[in-house]
């Protein structure tokens, strides 16, 4: 349960939006546009899977999504957030009045995750702030207003040095490897241990490494994807609580219902009835 505000503008080739969330959960599934995306945490704090690897966003990250490109947002430790999405297809970038730069370029150079500086930050709301406003207006020249923005917005990014963000994309690929081990393995007992040797790390050093990458532990970290994956399988199939407690390595069916309820604020069996009659009431608003 919990709220989710938008506002959202189109202008045929762009499409821009401040959303904000107050939920427990992550985008339906890993998924592409055809088009160029722009996404700014502009509050709170999310996991986002993008080509296979993994990174931890705070406030005021900034992600450059290239067209095609795989991508998915899951909750971290704190479920409220909001976010600007900007969305370009190939036209709108090849009509910015840019000369010295190719809009293109910065969505396949170097780093997609770009963590901005305090004054970047600064930069970047006003002129996502003003491209809602440009298009909430509809004043004459609107189109072309919002197209200037977008070019600052574009310029500004592009004198963005990534290089500051290597150190914090190496802990997040060696987080990552450990993610997909943990993505594919998760169904079965997984120890600290095992990890350790795994990937060559202490105990602590491991456990400290995946903590700061990634805001869980190890063991949140399991939880959590088992937890998503049970959601998944009471929504989707008819498999008893007790037997999904079982496939996911919960080891009893009391410490899955406790884990769940923490998660979702309702019982397995509650939350499977609910998802049973809200797609009875839209059958019955269908056939209205």
């Amino acid at each position: 349960m919990g709220t989710h505000n938008q506002i959202t503008y189109i202008q045929d080739d762009l499409r821009i939006s401040l959303d904000e969330f107050a939920v427990s959960g992550s985008m339906a599934s890993i998924h592409a546009h055809n088009t160029y995306e722009i996404y700014y945490l502009y509050a709170g704090e999310r996991f986002l899977y993008l080509n296979q690897t993994t990174y931890h966003l705070k406030k005021g990250d900034l992600v450059l999504i290239n067209a095609y490109d795989r991508h998915r947002t899951i909750a971290a430790s704190v479920n409220e957030h909001q976010r600007f999405l900007v969305m370009l297809n190939e036209q709108i970038l090849q009509l910015l009045p840019l000369t010295e730069i190719d809009a293109a370029e910065l969505f396949h150079r170097g780093s997609s995750v770009l963590r901005l500086s305090r004054e970047e930050q600064a930069a970047v709301e006003h002129l996502l702030f003003r491209l809602l406003q440009e298009r909430k207006s509809g004043q004459p020249g609107c189109r072309n207003m919002m197209q200037a923005l977008v070019t600052e917005l574009m310029i500004t990014l592009f004198r963005h040095q990534p290089a500051a963000d290597n150190r914090m994309l190496a802990l997040h690929d060696r987080a990552a490897e450990m993610m997909k081990y943990l993505n594919a393995h998760y169904r079965r007992s997984i120890t600290i241990m095992e990890l350790s040797e795994r990937f060559a790390l202490s105990r602590f050093h491991l456990s400290r490494l995946f903590k700061s990458a990634t805001g869980f532990t190890v063991i949140d970290y399991i939880h959590h994807v088992r937890l998503l994956e049970a959601r998944q399988l009471l929504r989707s199939t008819s498999h008893s609580v007790s037997s999904i407690a079982d496939m996911l390595g919960f080891g009893s069916l009391a410490h899955f219902e406790r884990m769940f309820k923490r998660s979702t604020g309702t019982s397995p069996t509650l939350f499977r009835k609910l998802l049973s009659e809200s797609k009875g009431d839209f059958r019955r608003k269908e056939d209205d």
